[in-house]
This record gives structure tokens, sequence and C-alpha cells, in this order.
């Protein structure tokens, strides 16, 4: 059985803030990973915990 170090970096660096207040946090995986499995996640995450409804957003109000 072959494991994907990537994958698995990703996974856990996710699970590690997926619960967290902190858009910065959010913001620092999606830096990390921008086109991860949990990206658009936590930009929606971001949005919400800013306050943003989903029309509300763009690329300038994530500021990433």
């Amino acid at each position: 059985m072959e494991i994907n170090i990537d994958s698995l970096s990703e996974a856990l660096f996710w699970f590690s803030i997926k619960d967290t207040t902190w858009p910065e946090e959010l913001e620092i995986y999606i830096e990390n990973y921008p086109n991860g499995k949990f990206a658009s996640l936590a930009r929606a995450r971001i949005n919400r915990l800013r306050g943003l409804r989903p029309e509300q957003t763009t690329l300038k109000s994530l500021s990433i």
C-alpha cells in the first residue's frame, strides 16, 4: 500500500484547523493548498467567520 505524503500532510493540516474560529488559520491552509481538497470549504468558513454571505464574496474580500 502506497501512502501519498502530500495528501496525508494536507489532511493532517486541515484536521488541525478545521474547527478554528480564526480566519487567518484557514487562509494559511489556502496559501499552502490553493487547490486542495478542502480549499472551497476553507473559503466558505472564512466568509462565515467574517459574516459574509456567498453573494458578497470576491477574491478581494478574501484577501488572498
